[in-house]
């Protein structure tokens, strides 16, 4: 499932609606099912509501049910839930509950919150637990997935314990969504992780659907030999810096053709010198043709 960036015009810093029809278009013609869509990926807390508006529109009318669109929703209980319902109201098929920004409620806060969001719409809903955040407990969610459309939680923690005893809690009344990154799926999968969050998936599909066969059928060794020589070098750039997990990945969208735009601010685009990195890595890769710039004996670090 790729999570989708948001572009924005490097002119401007708009949003590119057709750019983002495009890159939609692109993913549900490669077979993707899943669409996660203003979400932290997607830029989400500096969109208008405006503009999140029309985001999920583009998306429900490119995706034109082709696949599911699942729209991130944040901010505090009463913002978040008019943009849940508006999300509804456009035709998305779940929304996916961000943590609250700033904040570290305690854990009824936080139940309380997401049960709010969860009983002002009747489509599908996603919990969502990451880093900085509220990370929520084996107890919040068993508590929330009483609620008829609660169908789905995120994991973006990198805390294969936490989510053992939340797995073990809840069994199988959640589809689990991994957003711990290629890398850790093995043991995830393992874990009874079933769907698997991509950055990576939003220019090459084909690609991660093979390391997910891999994964769903436990072939481990070639598993780990195509991470390895396929998508560990591009990851080791994106994640050298956490600020960089959306401008890699739009950047490399720009280099490839497709609209990845630039991020908004107080995002900020990758260095001149990792920009020659991620052509480099590209081109070894094989997705852009090799380069013969000076550039060319940059090396990203392991």
């Amino acid at each position: 499932m790729p999570f989708v960036p948001t572009p924005f015009r490097a002119t401007d810093l708009e949003l590119n609606l057709e750019g983002l029809r495009a890159n939609i278009q692109f993913l549900v013609e490669r077979g993707v099912q899943s669409l996660g869509m203003c979400g932290f990926a997607g830029e989400f807390p500096s969109l208008t509501y405006e503009e999140y508006s029309q985001a999920i529109q583009v998306a429900v009318e490119a995706a034109a049910g082709r696949a599911l669109v699942i729209a991130g929703v944040g901010h505090g209980t009463k913002t978040a839930i008019q943009f849940a319902r508006q999300a509804q109201t456009l035709g998305a098929d779940c929304v996916m509950l961000l943590p609250p920004n700033i904040v570290d409620p305690p854990d009824e806060g936080i139940y309380q919150h997401l049960k709010a969001i969860a009983q002002s719409v009747d489509i599908g809903v996603m919990l969502h637990s990451m880093p900085g955040s509220a990370a929520l407990t084996p107890d919040v969610v068993a508590r929330l997935t009483d609620l008829s459309n609660v169908v789905a939680y995120k994991d973006e923690l990198r805390d294969i314990r936490l989510f053992h005893d939340i797995r073990d809690r809840v069994g199988n009344r959640l589809v689990y969504v991994s957003a711990n990154g290629e890398k850790m799926i093995r043991y995830y999968f393992m874990e009874g992780m079933g769907v698997l969050a991509t950055a990576m998936g939003n220019f090459d599909p084909s690609l991660i659907q093979e390391v997910y066969q891999h994964a769903a059928t436990q072939q481990y060794e070639q598993l780990n030999q195509l991470i390895e020589t396929k998508l560990a070098p591009w990851y080791r750039l994106r994640e050298r810096d956490r600020a960089y997990l959306i401008a890699v990945t739009k950047e490399t969208m720009n280099m490839l053709g497709l609209c990845g735009g630039v991020p908004r601010l107080p995002l900020w685009p990758i260095t001149d010198a990792d920009r020659d990195r991620l052509r480099q890595i590209l081109a070894r890769l094989g997705y852009i043709s090799a380069l013969t710039t000076a550039s060319d004996s940059l090396e990203v670090s392991s």
